[in-house]
């Protein structure tokens, strides 16, 4: 898999919000409308509940990532190995990469070593 594939499939998978109007049409909007499907898929007020719905769940979700520290830390694990080994099966990679028994060690070493690092670089001039 070309390198810039690799960066591409780990920065879609990254916890940012997203907005896909750019990408997907309107959820209301009547695929091939004609005379007999003149009426929207959902009419403005359910269309209204669903947006506030998404958005109540993106806040939910940021909560939830902000009070777990912890999820940082494995993402971030995972992204400097797939940056590291550039993997051809990004899909088995991550299989193999969340299964491994001793994730929670590796994780906990990394953020030791990143810590370290940062130190370091903190002190160049």
């Amino acid at each position: 898999m070309p390198k810039d594939r690799i960066i591409a499939t780990v920065m879609a998978a990254s916890f940012a919000a997203v907005d896909d109007s750019a990408f997907l049409p309107p959820l209301n909007a009547v695929p091939n409308p004609d005379e007999h499907t003149l009426n929207p898929l959902l009419t403005d007020e359910k269309q209204k509940q669903l947006n506030k719905d998404k958005n109540d769940l993106r806040i939910d979700n940021e909560r939830y990532l902000r009070s777990h520290p912890e999820v940082r830390d494995i993402v971030t694990h995972f992204m400097q190995r797939v940056l590291s080994e550039y993997p051809e099966d990004l899909h088995q990679f991550a299989n193999e990469h969340f299964a491994d028994p001793d994730l929670r060690d590796k994780v906990r070493q990394c953020k030791i070593d990143n810590a370290r690092y940062a130190k370091i670089f903190s002190e160049i001039p």
